[in-house]
């Protein structure tokens, strides 16, 4: 969705996760086995890469609270090839990886959309650029990276379905040690691939919450769960008098079990600690019509007097398109993970006037080609250096994903000593020096999933016609 998500809608694509690729250019998935041959039904797997590459830089992240993961994994292994030693033992044997990687008619897809300014460039060749990095520098704790790639299939008739077929590619056919995705995906992933004990990471996740996280085995190294972060969205809000007009709070978000969740138990309490107990929900299928069509929900808020309106995880663009043509002009509150920059460059101009929200992405926030990190400077530079066109702001978004989940899986593993599913949760603890390459700073020595610790207030600029950021770095609660 959001990211990724399947084109759904314009680009409701980026509904949760603006930096996430949604499942678009339907046709069969593929896979590019890993020199055994392996081919799965509707997918395609890969070869081993052979690399070049510079370590991750370092900073050393601010402190965060929540939630902790476990110390230890859980034991059952499913159908997962786990390497086990006992202790002292040093096994050199290359460590399989999934990487699930957007069609390269996905650009093509949203371009014929009408989201052409939402391109995910040629994603091997990006996971590739990394891999090739890692194996350059000692692969994970001291064992070279064997890469295994898979394209979710859009010919599925959901996503959940794609998401067991994606599953079983990893589990069955690649038998990896981990997977790395930057491709949306529902919850069936993540769960089927914990009962493999396969951690996941992936920093995208917009449509994931604190209640459907397997301990130890999902990891956000940049990222930062919904619940968590409409928080401090609403808190944020609030301090930039966001919430202070009289008129009516409305709410934009998908109708499924997670966006429900933080609304009831996370967005509408908080909403009334600052005086706003009157709010109009509008919850639309999870669906590409669901999305795009808003001309109904457009129309309540309007006669309902809402003049803000608030995201969980659901691209407004379709909604913004319907009120520009029905000359209604609410407030909006944008996050990272829709893709604010992307948003400026699709919706009317006058939709975005007093648009305020927070942002943790640069890339995709203010569409600056420059990162703000060191990190985020090396991951564009590898990219570039193997041919990768890093202009476009969703593009470099999702290159600095791949970089992060690569750099945060080689420091857990080689700080554990341990390129297992324990050695990584146990590593994480040890990671005082990762940097993030496409956020402002990242913490998974607390034990949370989510390691997204710094963000700042963005806000339109009718001057510039442009998002900038307002004010300085704040710590995430």
């Amino acid at each position: 969705m959001p990211r990724r998500l399947a084109l759904v809608g314009l680009a409701a694509l980026l509904a949760a996760c603006g930096t996430t690729v949604p499942q678009a250019g339907r046709g069969p998935a593929r896979q590019v086995a890993g020199g055994d041959g392996l081919t799965a039904p509707q997918t395609r797997a890969s070869t081993p890469s052979s690399g070049l590459s510079s370590a991750p830089g370092g900073r050393t992240p601010g402190s965060v609270s929540g939630g902790a993961l476990p110390t230890s994994s859980p034991v059952s292994a499913g159908n997962a090839q786990v390497t086990t030693t006992a202790p002292g033992t040093v096994t050199t044997a290359p460590v399989k990886v999934g990487f699930v990687v957007a069609s390269n008619s996905t650009d093509a897809a949203f371009k014929a959309a009408g989201v052409g300014a939402l391109q995910v460039g040629d994603q091997m060749a990006q996971a590739r650029a990394v891999i090739d990095d890692l194996n350059a520098h000692g692969g994970l704790a001291g064992r070279r990276i064997q890469p295994f790639f898979h394209t979710p299939d859009s010919s599925s008739s959901s996503y959940e379905e794609a998401d067991q077929v994606t599953c079983a590619a990893f589990t069955q056919d690649g038998h990896v040690a981990f997977v790395i995705s930057t491709v949306a995906h529902t919850q069936v992933l993540h769960a089927c691939l914990a009962k493999a004990h396969i951690p996941l990471l992936d920093d995208g996740l917009g449509l994931y919450d604190t209640k459907v996280v397997v301990p130890g085995l999902l990891f956000m190294p940049s990222g930062w769960l919904l619940d968590r972060l409409m928080r401090d969205e609403i808190d944020a809000l609030a301090r930039m008098g966001f919430l202070s007009d009289p008129g009516k709070v409305g709410v934009l978000l998908y109708d499924i079990p997670t966006s429900q969740r933080v609304l009831h138990d996370t967005v509408l309490p908080r909403l009334a600690h600052y005086g706003k107990t009157q709010v109009d929900v509008a919850a639309s299928p999870f669906t590409t019509e669901g999305a795009s069509n808003q001309q109904a929900n457009v129309l309540k808020f309007r006669n309902d007097g809402v003049t803000r309106v608030i995201q969980i995880a659901f691209s407004p663009i379709g909604f913004m398109v319907a009120a520009e043509s029905q000359a209604y002009h609410p407030r909006y509150a944008l996050d990272s993970n829709v893709g604010p920059d992307t948003i400026r460059q699709t919706v009317p101009a006058a939709q975005l006037n007093g648009m305020v929200g927070v942002g943790w992405v640069p890339s995709s926030d203010t569409g600056s080609a420059t990162p703000v990190t060191a990190a985020g400077r090396r991951c564009l530079a590898l990219m570039r250096k193997t041919g990768q066109d890093t202009t476009n702001s969703t593009t470099a978004s999702l290159m600095e994903e791949f970089c992060d989940a690569g750099w945060f899986l080689q420091a857990a593993t080689d700080a554990a000593h341990d390129a297992t599913a324990q050695g990584l949760l146990g590593g994480a603890r040890l990671t005082h020096g990762f940097a993030s390459a496409s956020s402002f700073a990242a913490d998974m020595t607390t034990g949370r999933p989510d390691g997204l610790s710094g963000y700042r207030d963005i806000a339109y600029s009718g001057g510039c016609s442009c998002i900038q950021y307002v004010g300085p770095v704040r710590t995430a609660a």
